[in-house]
């Protein structure tokens, strides 16, 4: 009976640590997909550098659970959008813009308990 107690505690403590990471990486992500939209009708250095900000401090917790790959992914978008900020050209502005919500959406998608994303 213990160890049927003990099995019924470590997969209740799995599935709460399932769910606080999936909680907080939807809430990261919607976070961020709001700023990207909102520094996307307006831009600004500002906006960059404290999406910049806002994402570090994101993504220092979600390297506990998520595959750095995805999160080094999103980073680069933002360094690529620190740079178009910069130029006159609003298509590219725009279109990193898009690659960087992209970015976001799929982090979020891959962290679904879905059974593509477990096998």
């Amino acid at each position: 009976m213990k160890r049927l107690g003990a099995a019924v505690l470590i997969l209740a403590v799995t599935i709460a640590i399932g769910a606080a990471s999936l909680w907080h990486t939807r809430s990261a992500a919607k976070e961020m997909t709001y700023r990207i939209e909102m520094l996307q009708q307006a831009r600004s250095a500002e906006g960059v550098e404290l999406l910049k900000r806002q994402w570090e401090r994101y993504e220092r917790r979600l390297a506990l659970h998520t595959r750095h790959s995805e999160l080094e992914s999103v980073a680069a978008k933002i360094a690529i959008l620190d740079v178009k900020v910069k130029m006159e050209d609003e298509l590219y502005w725009k279109m990193a813009c898009e690659e960087l919500l992209a970015a976001v959406e799929h982090l979020e998608q891959t962290e679904r308990p879905l059974l593509k994303n477990i096998l």
